[in-house]
């Protein structure tokens, strides 16, 4: 995706305030000394910034890059720890606050409690339970338990036996695809259909539950008609037609790389001048105050040396399947400011 965004930046903007666009892409396969050697060797080329998919490999190569003064952008996932340098910059929300959106979403779309089934295989999972536990009933949300799913596991009766006894208002699920299907299913039979909440990010995902489904949104909602949208899904069909523009790394890509652009652009050095990891790190302290991006935000960023806004906005949906979506407002105003499609929600 950022191999499109550059493609993009280049020949519709001329680059990045009159400076050319140029990739090193190395595929670090999540693996955190792939990533540290990768990171190295991308310093010694020279690299004025270091773009990561993976929050694993973020969070083993930023101490070394703000060693070096070379800028992070990642995507978080939730792994990038919350006292990460001020040299590390994301754009979306991280653990703790990821686990609790799923409350606030519960709250947004009318339910008065809330269950959660977890994986089983990661120790930051076991986690997640205890933090909803107790943030939930802070926002009026009851807390109903918490229960584990592997990934490979050949049944989910035992867990939708506990889920349809609770009988909760809504189930969030911390899990990939194939165990929240089989959940799913098979709650349906022991007397539990749903609502189930997943942190969704593509419409297959969705169209594989019984709407509604709800959904915690990190990346900007793909469907909207607001023009910065209209915009991000014109670029990808130009200039990356095989890119799955749904998917969370490639929407959140793409406003990690477009406030990259915001940042060079109001503070950046001038066309004709050599531009180094400092330079950047310095436009994001000076150009980076209260942007949202005009809705692909969840609320305004600020970025400085004394340190960089926690993100606590996402964005809560409603899906009702056939490709209708439903972007739900909470009691309070729009977390980054933005109205319909684009409007977020923030922890309380």
């Amino acid at each position: 995706m950022a191999t499109a965004w550059a493609k993009w930046v280049n020949e519709t903007q001329g680059g990045v305030n009159g400076h050319p666009v140029e990739l090193i892409v190395t595929d670090v396969q999540s693996q955190t000394g792939v990533a540290a050697q990768a990171a190295r060797q991308m310093v010694d080329q020279g690299v004025v910034a270091v773009v990561a998919e993976s929050g694993v490999a973020a969070g083993a190569i930023e101490p070394y890059l703000d060693e070096q003064q070379i800028p992070l952008l990642t995507l978080n996932d939730g792994t990038v720890a919350p006292d990460a340098p001020t040299t590390v910059f994301t754009v979306d929300i991280g653990y703790p606050n990821e686990a609790k959106a799923a409350a606030v979403l519960a709250k947004v779309a009318g339910k008065d409690s809330i269950m959660s089934v977890v994986c089983a295989e990661f120790p930051a999972c076991t986690g997640i339970g205890q933090i909803l536990e107790e943030y939930a009933p802070t926002i009026g949300v009851a807390y109903k338990g918490t229960m584990s799913l592997a990934i490979d596991a050949t049944s989910a009766t035992a867990q939708c036996l506990q889920i349809a006894d609770a009988n909760p208002g809504m189930v969030a699920t911390f899990l990939i695809v194939q165990p929240i299907t089989k959940l799913a299913s098979t709650c349906q039979t022991q007397g539990y259909p749903g609502p189930f909440a997943i942190y969704a990010n593509r419409q297959a995902n969705l169209d594989l539950l019984q709407p509604p489904t709800y959904g915690v949104l990190l990346d900007f909602p793909w469907w909207s008609e607001a023009a910065p949208v209209v915009e991000y899904r014109d670029a990808m069909a130009t200039y990356g037609p095989d890119v799955d523009y749904q998917g969370y790394i490639a929407s959140n890509m793409w406003a990690l790389l477009q406030l990259f652009n915001v940042a060079m652009t109001k503070s950046g050095p001038a066309a004709d001048a050599a531009v180094t990891g400092a330079d950047v790190i310095t436009a994001y302290r000076t150009g980076v105050k209260e942007e949202t991006l005009d809705g692909l935000l969840p609320q305004p960023i600020t970025y400085a040396e004394s340190g960089n806004t926690e993100i606590d906005c996402f964005w809560s949906i409603q899906y009702e399947g056939d490709g209708k979506f439903t972007t739900l407002s909470g009691e309070g105003a729009s977390g980054n400011g933005a109205t319909g499609d684009l409007a977020s929600t923030c922890l309380e």
